[in-house]
């Protein structure tokens, strides 16, 4: 995402709220204990009011690597 300009909201790319969304919860299975928890409540507030203040892209990023752990799991396999 690109920085808005001054007094303009940030729109996150079409569906990203949803992907975060889901990345949220399977961010319990594929960290679980503390780490996965807390990602978990991150990106579920990033989902609510976040995506209006953060222009890194820092949520996008956390969800591509919960996404892929996911799916290394599901092949059975490790992610480095």
């Amino acid at each position: 995402m690109t920085a808005a300009p001054v007094g303009l909201v940030p729109t996150p790319p079409y569906g990203a709220i949803a992907r975060v969304r889901a990345a949220s919860r399977l961010a319990k299975t594929v960290l679980p204990g503390p780490i996965g928890d807390y990602l978990h409540r991150e990106l579920a507030a990033w989902c609510e009011q976040g995506h209006r203040y953060d222009v890194s892209g820092t949520a996008l990023a956390i969800t591509a690597d919960l996404e892929a752990r996911g799916r290394a799991m599901a092949l059975g396999r490790t992610y480095p």
